[in-house]
């Protein structure tokens, strides 16, 4: 991780923080060092230092606040003053230093003109950036108030005294406990080694907890579940592209809410992002619609053990969830989570009318009649093939062989899908870095040659398709004149 990774979950949030819920944040004492709470403060005090110079600010004012803003304050109130700061920091900030440097520059031009040449030393913080005291006093209070949201939002086990003594003493540019660089190693080493070594410790015994609670069940994955609703059992997921409307809430090992489906269990930052994109029907309540590829794997396994209208609860350990990376601020890396999940309703998928299947029938009907077309050949992987124009006895042999060719490709309706004629310009790659069906087919025309190659699906694009032309299981056709043949490279 960079260490702006660090400011902007410390310093940079002051920009952007709304609040949080449940964190392992507390005052904490100056009696034992905290080398965390410490580093993040360094790095907060450090982008103050770098970023704010230029506004006289109150530093205990300041640290005061965030120690409020991360223990005492509601989600509303942090939002309101994260609205403050962006705006001021917007429109205020650029505005009043622009009038400071207007007013520098006229007293500079009256003293020069009645012949002063003394070079003027003016404070770094111009006290003009405020009207008043009072307004200073709200900017600082505003600010320390979203950091303190920004610590607040970090989930992580911080000590707000700490992080105020690093952020009074690098304002104050006395001697620190931690030096910027150092404070970035030691975040570097706390996120990328500490934290996930922690979180791996933790959830292995929460996951044993929670086996050894009544019916609950572990599987060979380690998935832990227990039905808390059977539901119909002639209803269940058969296929990963059935899809499942659910009605669910997420938590990390801690309670915080990850993600839900009902309005009323989110957390209140997540109500406030709701409603603000969502104001006509934020608390609707509608199922997700979903796959068993939309979800991670421990969710997609447990699916299969509830019928419609069942319900289950699930503890999942992160190989199975959200992996060594975590999910943002929700769940750490390493971190095992918890999910409830109801199927509200089942739709199964219909292979028979999807266009894999038609695709499929449609293609295999389409290369058996080429097939019967005079001069086309069949080979043993199912391509067909017809050479054109022989060529030289210079062909291609390796699949690292390198080949430089003209070529126009087509879908059984005849629509081109691709050109290098259109694009007037020939294309040289390796055989290694193509469909099978090319690089199969290459080796069967010499160099000047000219050859229609028909691909089946399996040796092209197979049953996800690619772009928008060509759908799942789609035989592919090709014209294809190789105009020069490198062996090996």
């Amino acid at each position: 991780m960079k260490k702006n990774l660090f400011i902007a979950a410390g310093a940079l949030a002051l920009l952007t923080s709304c609040g949080g819920s449940k964190t392992g944040i507390t005052k904490g004492s100056l009696s034992e060092f905290d080398s965390l709470s410490y580093a993040m403060g360094v790095n907060i005090g450090g982008s103050l230092t770098q970023q704010l110079r230029d506004i006289p600010m109150d530093v205990d004012v300041v640290v005061d606040a965030v120690e409020k803003g991360a223990l005492k304050m509601s989600n509303k109130e942090l939002k309101e003053s994260s609205d403050y700061i962006m705006n001021f920091m917007s429109k205020v900030r650029p505005e009043r230093k622009k009038a400071i440097m207007e007013q520098r520059r006229v007293e500079d031009s009256t003293r020069l003109a009645n012949g002063d040449t003394t070079k003027m030393i003016r404070p770094e913080a111009d006290p003009a950036m405020f009207e008043n005291d009072a307004e200073r006093k709200e900017f600082c209070e505003k600010l320390g108030f979203n950091m303190g949201g920004g610590l607040k939002q970090s989930n992580l086990e911080i000590q707000t005294v700490w992080v105020g003594e690093a952020i009074r003493n690098m304002w104050n540019r006395e001697e620190v406990k931690m030096t910027p660089q150092e404070a970035g190693e030691y975040l570097r080493y706390y996120f990328m080694e500490k934290l996930p070594k922690l979180n791996a410790e933790k959830s292995e015994k929460w996951l044993e907890k929670k086996a050894s609670q009544s019916k609950t069940v572990k599987t060979e994955s380690g998935l832990i579940y227990k039905v808390v609703e059977e539901g119909d059992l002639s209803q269940t997921v058969k296929s990963d592209r059935d899809t499942m409307k659910l009605h669910f809430v997420g938590r990390s090992m801690n309670g915080k809410v990850f993600g839900a489906s009902h309005f009323a269990d989110l957390d209140e930052h997540a109500q406030e992002m709701v409603k603000m994109y969502n104001p006509d029907h934020f608390d609707e309540d509608e199922p997700i619609a979903v796959t068993l590829k939309d979800v991670f794997p421990g969710w997609a396994e447990a699916m299969k053990f509830v019928g419609k209208g069942g319900k289950i609860h699930m503890w999942i350990p992160s190989s199975l969830a959200f992996g060594e990376y975590g999910n943002r601020r929700e769940v750490g890396p390493n971190e095992a989570i918890e999910v409830e999940a109801e199927l509200v309703d089942l739709v199964p998928y219909d292979y028979e009318n999807s266009p894999e299947c038609l695709n499929a029938k449609a293609s295999k009907e389409w290369l058996a009649e080429i097939e019967k077309q005079d001069g086309v050949q069949k080979t043993e992987s199912g391509l067909l093939y017809k050479v054109e124009r022989k060529g030289s006895k210079v062909c291609a042999t390796k699949d690292t062989d390198c080949v430089r060719v003209h070529y126009e490709g087509t879908l059984r309706s005849g629509k081109v899908f691709d050109s290098s004629y259109e694009r007037k310009e020939p294309i040289t790659f390796g055989l290694n870095q193509v469909i099978k069906g090319w690089t199969e087919g290459m080796k069967l025309v010499g160099k000047g040659g000219k050859i229609t190659l028909w691909i089946p699906s399996e040796l092209a694009y197979g049953e996800r398709g690619a772009g928008a032309d060509i759908g799942p299981n789609e035989a592919l056709k090709f014209t294809v004149e190789l105009l020069d043949v490198n062996p090996g490279k």
